[in-house]
């Protein structure tokens, strides 16, 4: 293999896919200091949203049902659960948010993000007139791993989980961290 310099103005595919393959798989390109980048980073990642509202039980944790998949750029979100896929383990960083659809005031309502079988975080408040409830944290996911998010209320009866009050105001998402 000859070591050179390969200077060009624009470099262009011949079948004007606008895809550009450089390297084989597995190995790592540098880029220079302050070369600008259009890789494919923080991925995979999801961001998913309640259309419809959804029935929770007083007192009970209950995995939220989302319907609509904003973003899942790995098809890795199932309805309730995101799925780390093969050769995707390492740190990411995940959010989410609640809101039950009732100004009545009552402690409480909580809502946390649960990893494989254990809590990772929580957040909790008196619901005051249709209070949000949002969590994030940083985790270290494996292969295989999944990510939820569950809520819980305390009303003393059924209430509905909300969908949409001028925007999303139930959502779930994760995205892998550069470099982790």
């Amino acid at each position: 293999m000859a070591n050179g310099t390969l200077k060009v103005s624009n470099i262009e595919t011949s079948s004007g896919s606008g895809t550009i393959t450089i390297g084989q798989s597995g190995e790592t390109i540098a880029l220079g200091s302050g070369a600008s980048q259009t890789l494919a980073i923080n991925t995979p990642a999801f961001f998913v949203t309640k259309t419809s509202t959804q029935s929770i039980a007083d007192s009970t944790f209950t995995d939220v049902i989302f319907e609509t998949e904003e973003i899942d750029t790995d098809s890795a979100f199932s309805s309730t659960t995101f799925t780390v896929p093969s050769g995707k383990a390492g740190k990411y960083f995940t959010f989410g948010q609640i809101r039950f659809e009732t100004s009545t005031d009552f402690s409480y309502t909580l809502a946390r993000i649960v990893h494989n079988s254990t809590n990772v975080v929580s957040a909790w408040d008196r619901n005051l007139d249709y209070t949000t409830v949002n969590c994030q944290a940083m985790v270290t996911l494996a292969e295989s791993d999944t990510l939820k998010l569950q809520c819980r209320q305390q009303s003393g009866g059924a209430l509905n989980l909300g969908a949409n009050d001028q925007g999303h105001v139930t959502y779930f998402g994760a995205y892998k961290i550069i470099g982790a």
